[in-house]
């Protein structure tokens, strides 16, 4: 038994050191998509460190009020940041249904963030169901904006799936390890797909409640923002920013 261990180890290792994502380089779909995932993640992060730059400065408002580094929201929102960031990871190196539960967890983050600072509840409880409720009455989700709400509901129901395992279609088999490196276009798409609905979303949340984090942005950052923020917001904090003049 110790033989077949040692000999399926050195098969592991061989497999580790000859492990690569030149796929990435060379074929033209997984290109295109990695390509796609770029454009959602980079603007994010740069709307995180807006938000980071603000904070520092005591000028994140959420629900009329400061969130800095110290407020018990603040972890979350660069929490459901890092979760899209390792789902991107694991989409490259071939793990889907991890990719999609990171998602999952990123909008679990962002609730507890724009919602704490409106209800307490929202950064305690442990369903998911109740902090969706907490969100269902937050200033931050309240009159048209709760279709950004809505949009959320529905992505994390559809996400659930890939953790739950509803059907066939969304489970993976115990055989991933040998699928690591390989790309499944239609998965990474996804992905990329529940992805650009779940930053839309943030996105126009966080600068609804906080025009700074758009206004106050250099303008190479601005045109990198301007790729998840939608035009209906930029216009409405744009005329804010006017009627303020």
């Amino acid at each position: 038994m110790v033989r077949g261990v040692d000999d399926d180890f050195a098969a592991l290792r061989e497999y580790v050191a000859s492990y690569s994502l030149q796929h990435f380089g060379t074929d033209v779909a997984a290109t295109q998509n990695l390509k796609s995932a770029h454009k959602v993640y980079l603007p994010l992060l740069h709307l995180w460190a807006q938000t980071r730059l603000l904070s520092s400065k005591k000028e994140l408002l959420i629900a009329g009020t400061p969130i800095t580094a110290s407020s018990p929201a603040f972890p979350h929102i660069k929490e459901a940041v890092s979760d899209i960031g390792s789902g991107l990871s694991c989409c490259v190196h071939g793990g889907y249904k991890a990719g999609h539960m990171c998602l999952r967890s990123s909008i679990e983050n962002f609730l507890r963030f724009i919602c704490g600072p409106y209800d307490a509840k929202a950064m305690t409880t442990k369903s998911i169901y109740d902090l969706f409720s907490v969100a269902s009455t937050a200033l931050p989700f309240a009159g048209s904006r709760k279709n950004y709400l809505n949009s959320l509901r529905d992505t994390y129901v559809q996400l659930c799936k890939y953790s739950h395992s509803a059907s066939l279609k969304h489970m993976s088999g115990v055989e991933a390890l040998s699928h690591f490196r390989t790309h499944h276009s239609s998965a990474f798409r996804e992905w990329i797909k529940f992805a650009n609905s779940i930053v839309d979303a943030m996105a126009s949340i966080i600068v609804l409640e906080c025009p700074n984090v758009y206004l106050g942005a250099h303008f190479k950052t601005k045109e990198i923002l301007e790729l998840i923020v939608p035009t209906p917001v930029r216009r409405t904090v744009l005329e804010g920013q006017f009627k303020k003049k």
